[in-house]
């Protein structure tokens, strides 16, 4: 039963894993940015804002999923231990 509960735990983990991996955008390896000389009397005003509410969410969403990998990792290995 012990090895039943080991072997699923570590498809979900895997499953999930190649998920997130296949969601994941790799940027292009040849993308250069054009020079462009800049003029203080054109450039704008550098303000800084608070990022929205939503994208926050999305953060700590993102800190609740690799905390959950890890507890998931930390329980597979007591039970790969036996402690």
């Amino acid at each position: 039963m012990k090895s039943l509960i080991i072997l699923m735990v570590s498809l979900l983990l895997f499953v999930s894993g190649s998920l997130y991996g296949i969601n994941q955008d790799s940027p292009p390896a040849t993308e250069s940015e054009p020079k462009v000389e800049l003029n203080n009397a054109c450039s704008p005003e550098n303000i800084e804002q608070k990022p929205p509410m939503i994208a926050e969410a999305a953060y700590s969403l993102g800190e609740g999923v690799s905390h959950g990998f890890n507890f998931i990792l930390f329980l597979l290995y007591s039970f790969m231990s036996g402690k």
